[in-house]
């Protein structure tokens, strides 16, 4: 169905843990797979990261460029994928959440250069023919050089960037020459700094479409394989990757379909149409546009000030009477024992 590329930029912002998040939390009808793969060239992190170097270097990228020089590339492609999609108790694994590993050292990337183009070509052929989704992990380096060719030919691609200071500056050049090279892209943005989702795409002139909550214990089971906790399904994290991939696919699909095609709950030629706001919009709060139909104004209302009244025990010593005095006279007050009203 879809080719969806994932970039990063300097410092490190996420980009395979929210890659893997995404991949667990994709949402699949029954038939359809998912598949991760991951193509930075400064070397993949799930093998001895989630996978905790279970399975060593067997499976992996590196094995497509002996393929290729062998033209066996089409059928050693599925022989290189990993299930994930297994649960504790159950007995048979459905294999709809696949990955296919990275390279372990970063030297490798040289002998990959006949490889980027057959598997992007590869990559095209699953989402249409076999009608399954596809997620490319580029790193922080994988949009540009060599593999590049993997971020122009997917139907969209995501920059994931940190709402830091540190991280916001450092997307600014990568996230231009990105534009240039691919057309339109969007922010999936970490929500770890003090800027707002607003802030972040005045700064960086790009549309922020998905956040995912900054959860250190919950991206560890995903990073680093650390223990998993209970209900790690439902955590914040998981259900945030869930509402994200659903946001990608349509951004996804928005770019695949020809300009001006009307959308569920829209009519052709609306304006939301025509700047891809229609697929981000709840189908609940889809309305069709009033024509010819000023939109009221409201005007704000006038500002009330009421005036400040002593409390109830301030007019309780005000009217008490004096136990050493004469009826009717005041009990004297001592300085400063009574408030300024």
């Amino acid at each position: 169905m879809s080719v969806i590329a994932l970039a990063g930029c300097r410092g490190a912002p996420g980009v395979t843990t929210s890659a893997l998040a995404l991949l667990l939390a994709w949402p699949l009808e029954p038939g359809r797979k998912m598949i991760l793969a991951e193509c930075d060239p400064d070397g993949g992190a799930v093998l001895h990261g989630l996978l905790q170097g279970t399975l060593s270097d067997r499976y992996g990228l590196r094995n497509l460029s002996i393929a290729a020089r062998k033209n066996e590339f089409g059928d050693a492609f599925w022989r290189q994928l990993i299930d994930l999609s297994s649960e504790d108790g159950q007995q048979e694994s459905p294999r709809d959440r696949l990955l296919l590993p990275g390279i372990t050292d970063p030297a490798e990337a040289a002998g990959l250069g006949p490889v980027w183009k057959p598997l992007a070509v590869t990559f095209r052929g699953i989402a249409a023919d076999y009608d399954h989704d596809v997620l490319i992990d580029l790193g922080r380096s994988g949009a540009v050089g060599p593999s590049a060719v993997l971020a122009e030919r997917a139907d969209a691609v995501f920059v994931v960037v940190r709402n830091t200071l540190r991280c916001l500056q450092a997307a600014q050049a990568g996230v231009r020459a990105l534009e240039e090279r691919v057309g339109d892209v969007g922010l999936l943005m970490i929500d770890e700094g003090p800027y707002a989702a607003g802030e972040v795409q005045r700064v960086l002139q790009v549309p922020v479409l998905a956040t995912l909550p900054y959860a250190p214990k919950d991206a560890r089971v995903l990073s680093d394989g650390a223990d998993q906790p209970r209900h790690f399904t439902k955590s914040a994290l998981m259900k945030a990757a869930r509402t994200a991939s659903s946001l990608l696919v349509q951004r996804a699909a928005l770019r695949r379909s020809p300009p001006g095609t009307a959308h569920p709950g829209r009519r052709r030629g609306d304006a939301c149409c025509a700047v891809g706001l229609c697929t981000l919009i709840p189908p609940w709060r889809r309305r069709p546009e009033t024509r010819g139909r000023p939109r009221p104004v409201r005007q704000p209302a006038p500002l009330r000030v009421r005036p400040r009244v002593p409390g109830r025990s301030a007019q309780r010593r005000l009217r008490s009477p004096s136990t050493t005095g004469s009826p009717g006279t005041s009990r004297p007050r001592s300085p400063g024992s009574a408030r300024n009203f």
